[in-house]
């Protein structure tokens, strides 16, 4: 998990020649946007849990709080993220660096991930050692977030680079679903048998697929959104100089 997190590092850092501020400025944009998630969810996300149960019938408030689950990483790891860009100099980045940017993002959680699983290894009984395989299971999965990750930053870069802001919402809407999905999952299979495995593996690679493929979308159309900016401040100048 640790070398799926910094192996493209790197491989991008050596093979775009991109310097390290990027990455770094991605981790410390997971760092804060997470531990904000974490300071909302930890002191509420239980009582939340227990009024729905109390109040509503269960179906409905495991969609609630799933859906908030969701909606909480959303409004943290991609709005906090936006105004950060919005309101920085991240924004005059090109796409080589946008890219750093997001993996840095999703590689630092890869990283730490990785370290307290091994700890957890490292200082189980031998009786508990059994369970290892749901570590190959985790590498996928890191590897698959990785991307998601890179791409949720993307987008979020080229909402405000070509002032399209659909593209914030397609990376709100991916992140807060497959957060969503994954609280759902956590709460109703508390234990992974095989079949769930498969399963998931499964959603990992088709999380990984999309990912990709929506990481060269924005590769090709980020010439014509430079295109748009630059074409827009042409105007601008143009206007402001005739009035």
């Amino acid at each position: 998990m640790v070398a799926v997190g910094f192996a493209p590092v790197a491989y991008w850092s050596k093979t775009r020649q991109v310097p390290a501020f990027p990455f770094v400025w991605g981790m410390i944009s997971w760092v804060v946007t997470v531990s904000i998630k974490f300071a909302i969810a930890i002191p509420l996300n239980q009582p939340f849990l227990r009024v729905l149960v109390l109040s509503v019938p269960s179906w409905l408030a495991s969609l609630l709080y799933n859906s908030y689950i969701g909606l909480l990483t959303g409004v943290t790891e991609c709005g906090l993220l936006f105004l950060a860009v919005q309101c920085t100099s991240l924004k005059t980045y090109g796409f080589n660096q946008i890219i750093a940017f997001g993996i840095g993002f999703g590689a630092i959680e890869s990283a730490l991930l990785g370290v307290r699983y091994g700890l957890g290894i490292l200082f189980a009984e031998s009786s508990q050692l059994a369970l290892l395989s749901v570590g190959y299971l985790s590498v996928v999965e890191r590897a698959s977030t990785l991307l998601g990750h890179t791409l949720a930053c993307a987008l979020i870069f080229y909402s405000i680079i070509g002032h399209h802001s659909y593209l914030f919402w397609i990376s709100f809407a991916g992140k807060a679903a497959v957060d969503g999905l994954a609280s759902w999952f956590a709460l109703t299979h508390p234990t992974a048998t095989r079949t769930d495995e498969i399963g998931l593996y499964m959603m990992f690679a088709l999380l990984a697929a999309v990912s990709w493929m929506g990481l060269r979308w924005l590769n090709r159309r980020r010439g014509e959104w430079s295109a748009d900016v630059t074409a827009g401040g042409v105007i601008r100048n143009l206007a402001h100089t005739r009035s």
